[in-house]
């Protein structure tokens, strides 16, 4: 028994020295394993910072070529301001260039007026024409009618130059302006004597103000007659007041029954610069059908020299205005349809 005990012992010992060296074994096989996995674990995390380094300058790289794409890009829109800019100035250049060869001399001459009423010397001239052609000689009786003091006749005269001159300017620019841009001036002068007459009308009142257009509509008319009694006052036949009423009243009412019988234009509301030859001529038709008919009819209140004054008067004007038309229609260069 205690042989067998021994035996026993014997081979657990070398069971376990058995077990103990193959667990030996495999412990180092395990520790070499594991080294392994180390070195392949450093030699990974050593590549990981090699790439992340790669990458951060990767990333610097491509913020750099952004940049430089930006610039690039910044510089192009400012070479493509500049190259519009110049080619801008290349067209109105060009335009200015072409324009100038156009140009008519009626153009010419008006753009050279026009830069002149812009001086306060020839403002001023413009203004005391208007004073002496206009106001004194044509409203000096309303302005004895309507019974103003010395500041409101001051007024009154300041406010009817100021209106004379609107549409004195815009005249000039109209002359060589296309047709949008004379609607556009028509329209604006209009708007201002509006102004004006809303200021009259307030200072006259309604009955008054009345009057006042009377004087404005007949207008032309008390021109002329201003300028007959002109020719007559050597003579000592100028016109009584009765009769250059009555005169102002025949032209008033023979031109509105042409107007209505044979669509005579009013000058004021029509542009004969733009007038064809046609127009021109069946204007100047009507013109002295007008002429005829108001000699005639002012018999009854004329006398002869009187009259004759009148006729010849009005013969004199309607041969200017036929000058001025046909020199306004070659020089403004208009197209002469039929």
């Amino acid at each position: 028994m205690k042989k067998l005990i021994t035996i026993l012992f014997i081979v657990s010992t070398t069971i376990l020295a058995v077990t103990y060296i193959l667990e030996l074994n495999n412990s180092k096989k395990l520790r070499e394993q594991l080294n392994e996995k180390n070195l392949e674990i450093k030699d990974a995390v050593q590549e990981l910072a090699v790439s992340k380094t790669e990458t951060v300058k990767l990333m610097k790289t491509i913020v750099d070529y952004k940049e430089e794409i930006a610039d690039l890009k910044s510089s192009k829109d400012e070479l493509a301001i500049q190259v519009e800019q110049q080619t801008e100035k290349l067209e109105n250049v060009a335009a200015e260039t072409e324009k100038n060869k156009k140009e008519t001399a009626g153009e010419k001459f008006a753009s050279g007026l026009a830069k002149m009423m812009k001086s306060p010397e020839m403002q001023e001239t413009m203004r005391m024409q208007i004073e002496n052609t206009l106001i004194n000689p044509v409203f000096g009786s309303l302005i004895k009618e309507l019974g103003l003091d010395e500041m409101d006749t001051e007024i009154f005269r300041n406010l009817l130059s100021h209106r004379f001159m609107i549409g004195a300017s815009s005249g000039m620019k109209m002359m060589k302006a296309d047709k949008e841009q004379k609607d556009a001036l028509k329209e604006q002068i209009k708007n201002e004597q509006k102004v004006v007459d809303s200021m009259i009308k307030e200072m006259l009142g309604d009955v008054d103000y009345k009057k006042y257009e009377g004087y404005m509509d007949s207008m032309e008319d008390r021109v002329v007659c201003n300028k007959i009694n002109q020719q007559l006052l050597l003579s000592g036949e100028n016109l009584t007041t009765e009769q250059n009423n009555r005169l102002v009243k025949v032209m008033g009412d023979e031109r509105l029954k042409l107007k209505e019988e044979e669509n005579f234009p009013e000058m004021k509301n029509s542009n004969p610069f733009d007038w064809t030859e046609n127009q021109m001529e069946k204007y100047l038709q009507q013109k002295r059908k007008l002429n005829d008919n108001t000699v005639k009819n002012s018999g009854e209140i004329l006398n002869e020299n009187q009259q004759n004054a009148l006729e010849l008067f009005l013969e004199n004007q309607l041969r200017l205005q036929e000058t001025q038309l046909k020199m306004a229609q070659k020089m403004f260069g208009k197209e002469k349809k039929k």
